[in-house]
């Protein structure tokens, strides 16, 4: 018999902050839980026998399949790495889908979802396909254009396919606002207009990140990074929902 793994931190983070709030809370009452700013697997979910909506934030290796035999019918993944949908179909109560920040390219497997009425997103690389066709027709899908119009995801989709781990929308001054999704971010993506994004990948058959974003940071006249400022130890908020990532063991 197969030992139950124990919850990730970030879990235990979230519950500890309930009890704080509500002396009466228990977990198996639990419905919806919020995990910020870690990696990999939330361990045995078996004991949030309620347990059916989460939020995912700064996450990496998300595994929805600590999720099953869950009737879970909400998902908000924000700042992930995660890059496919197929998923979706173990989950025919879903009703409630947003996608944030993802990797999310192919809109297919949602579109015969029986269940799924709610679907929002911003900053995803969708391919032709999911933009121009299945975006446009159905009317629950909804995407705050404003931040998020066609030219900027050309952007995002633009970066896709160079290989970069970059997405793309508007900041509140209305520039091109890069972010890389996940826990683990380079520092050193900014607000940078779309025509100096389309000179850095022009110039290069191939670039990787490290390169991207000293090459931006040059054309705006900062200084560029080193590999070591660039990925330093990164800090993670110690008040919950949230915590620092660790192994899925731990």
């Amino acid at each position: 018999m197969n030992e139950a793994r124990p919850l990730h931190r970030a879990v235990n983070r979230y519950l500890d902050w309930k009890r704080s709030n509500d002396r009466r809370f228990r977990p198996e009452k639990l419905e919806y839980l919020q995990v910020t700013s870690g990696r990999g697997s939330l361990g045995d979910l078996s004991p949030l026998k309620a347990l059916d909506a989460v939020r995912y934030e700064q996450w990496d290796d998300v595994q929805i399949g600590d999720f099953a035999g869950h009737r879970m019918t909400s998902f908000a993944l924000w700042d992930v790495d995660l890059a496919s949908l197929e998923w979706v179909a173990d989950f025919p109560h879903l009703r409630s889908l947003a996608l944030k920040r993802t990797q999310i390219t192919d809109l297919r497997p949602i579109v015969d979802h029986p269940s799924l009425r709610s679907f929002n997103y911003q900053a995803c690389p969708f391919d032709e396909r999911s933009w121009y066709e299945i975006l446009p027709n159905r009317p629950r899908y909804r995407g705050p254009r404003e931040d998020f119009p066609e030219e900027v995801w050309k952007v995002c989709r633009a970066l896709y396919e160079a290989g970069l781990p970059i997405v793309t929308l508007l900041d509140i001054r209305g520039e091109l606002l890069l972010s890389q999704a996940g826990w683990h971010t380079a520092k050193g993506l900014k607000s940078i207009p779309a025509e100096e994004v389309y000179a850095a990948l022009g110039s290069h058959t191939h670039i990787d990140l490290p390169t991207f974003v000293n090459e931006t940071r040059v054309r705006s006249g900062a200084k560029p990074y080193t590999l070591e400022q660039m990925y330093p130890e990164p800090r993670y908020p110690t008040s919950p929902p949230g915590g620092p990532p660790v192994a899925a063991s731990e």
